[in-house]
């Protein structure tokens, strides 16, 4: 089987390469993460005009149209720059459940145009990692829906950022059925937006609405099967980002074991140094393997392909930590200082290790689906 990439992946990588390359390196990403909202707007806008923000949407959407491992290749090449701008947020999780729903097109315009940013707000503080489990209510209103409840860790959801909820419009907190999704514009009324920052040093936010004026997105009642396809979609190219900074993390520290001298001799001519970088080696070669059976999984099977994306995230995660944890040894107690790239390497893969489910959550969800 060829593996090699089209002509125009190799362009889109390079395209992204160099963005990272010209806009980001640590001084750079601090100073990004200290802007309003969290990010730089120029390099945001600069996204647009490469037609990353359009890549995740269909044709049919007005999108460029991307397949999987179009988006395979863009998240990974994004990672080892450690991006401020909210790329995944809107463009890709948001950007996953719009693509599914009748009526978008003009929200999808201004998203790819970098005229508007959506978050997606549907984790709640009883639900772990639990899908399905939504306590924020949906009620019909004069014109629409008013919404009332608490969403967690919601992804760069600072207040001007659109909102897509899932909320419950019928049944209790447990039920598949029942849960639609909303639009909620920034500013609207009822919003109480408090902002933290993620073990990344990215914005994320919880909102509390109290009857928050909503527009019903997609089918009412029928949106879990709409939503789960979102996440699985998002598990994938945090996965795959998860793959371009794994592959960073090991360079970095290929690099520092041939450099790092003791006893008059580089760390990296001892023999157990030298097995266990090989053991790393190993690891980010098969969590890239996983990625990429994911990304050319047929997605027509859906019981598979969720069944893939579960084994893949489980997989991915644990080999996240393993490059990580041994980069900090190899390091020493440097490894975790702000200083280094290394520890914002780390901090990045252990976020992307627990989004969606830790590994313990993935593996339940494989062994259920085998």
């Amino acid at each position: 089987m060829n593996f090699d990439l089209s002509e125009e992946q190799t362009l889109l990588q390079a395209s992204i390469q160099r963005f990272v390359q010209d806009r980001y390196d640590l001084e750079k990403r601090r100073a990004y993460l200290c802007q309003d909202n969290g990010f730089a707007a120029d390099n945001y806008a600069l996204l647009a005009d490469l037609g990353l923000l359009m890549l995740p949407f269909s044709a049919e959407k007005g999108g460029l149209g991307g397949d999987p491992v179009d988006i395979m290749v863009a998240c990974e090449a994004v990672g080892p720059g450690l991006i401020a701008e909210p790329f995944f947020a809107s463009a890709i999780f948001a950007g996953a459940l719009l693509n599914q729903i009748d009526g978008t097109e003009d929200i999808i315009e201004q998203i790819g145009a970098g005229e508007k940013r959506f978050a997606v707000a549907h984790a709640e503080r009883q639900a772990r990692f639990t899908l399905n489990y939504v306590e924020t209510k949906a009620k019909p209103s004069a014109g629409g829906y008013v919404l009332d409840g608490q969403k967690i860790m919601v992804l760069h959801g600072d207040a001007d950022a659109d909102l897509i909820v899932l909320a419950r419009s019928q049944g209790e907190a447990m039920d598949k059925d029942g849960l639609s999704l909303f639009h909620v514009a920034a500013g609207a009324a009822g919003l109480d937006i408090q902002t933290f920052r993620t073990s990344d040093s990215n914005i994320a936010t919880q909102i509390d609405f109290r009857a928050t004026p909503a527009r019903l997105l997609g089918p009412e009642n029928a949106a879990f099967e709409i939503f789960e396809n979102a996440v699985a979609e998002a598990t994938f190219a945090l996965c795959a980002e998860a793959i371009g900074i794994m592959q960073a993390t090991f360079d970095e520290t290929l690099e520092y074991v041939k450099q790092r001298k003791q006893f008059g001799v580089p760390i990296g001519s001892f023999q157990v140094i030298q097995h266990r970088m090989s053991d790393c080696y190993m690891a980010l070669e098969a969590a890239r393997s996983m990625v990429l059976k994911s990304a050319i999984a047929d997605r027509s099977d859906r019981a598979a392909w969720l069944k893939t994306i579960a084994g893949t995230k489980a997989l991915v995660s644990e080999k996240a930590m393993q490059i990580g944890h041994e980069a900090i040894q190899f390091h020493g107690g440097m490894g975790v200082t702000d200083e280094l790239i290394i520890s914002h390497y780390h901090k990045r893969l252990h976020l992307i290790s627990t989004l969606f489910g830790d590994v313990k959550t993935h593996i339940e969800r494989f062994e259920a689906a085998a």
